[in-house]
């Protein structure tokens, strides 16, 4: 798809969008965004919605630090003292939420499943997981 995009870009302007959160963020778009900046097109942002940064601000967990870990992967280690926000898919979530139990038993962690949506939750593990879920957990600081 990149050479795609780059050859239409020659030609028109081009917008990425898309339908389930913010392009780019935990995917792999932003290969398209290098080539495009390497060949020396300008690349502008137009803010959307991001499952990441809308469920820390409802999360009820400390914003000030907080860092973005994308999708699970076991070899992660969560950081005392900062909010960390993971994505998870729905047949993983229960896995990835026993690992973090078993290896940080007294972490917070807040469940954000389905933002902007009318199923929406916020709050404990509820033991359902549809749909898109968003992870966050604070360890207390040293």
């Amino acid at each position: 798809m990149v050479e795609k995009i780059l050859f239409e870009l020659q030609n028109h302007d081009v917008a990425l969008v898309a339908d389930g959160g913010t392009p780019l963020v935990s995917d792999p778009g932003f290969k398209v965004v290098r080539a495009a900046r390497q060949l020396g097109f300008k690349v502008s942002p137009i803010p959307g919605a991001s499952a990441a940064l809308a469920a820390l601000s409802v999360a009820g967990l400390p914003t000030n630090n907080f860092m973005f870990l994308g999708f699970w992967n076991k070899k992660y280690e969560i950081t005392p003292g900062v909010t960390t926000i993971i994505y998870e898919s729905p047949v993983r979530t229960q896995k990835t939420l026993a690992e973090i139990k078993l290896r940080y038993p007294d972490a917070q962690v807040v469940i954000a499943r389905e933002l902007t949506k009318v199923h929406e939750y916020v709050g404990p593990d509820d033991g359902v997981y549809k749909g898109e879920v968003t992870i966050l957990v604070r360890l207390a600081a040293e």
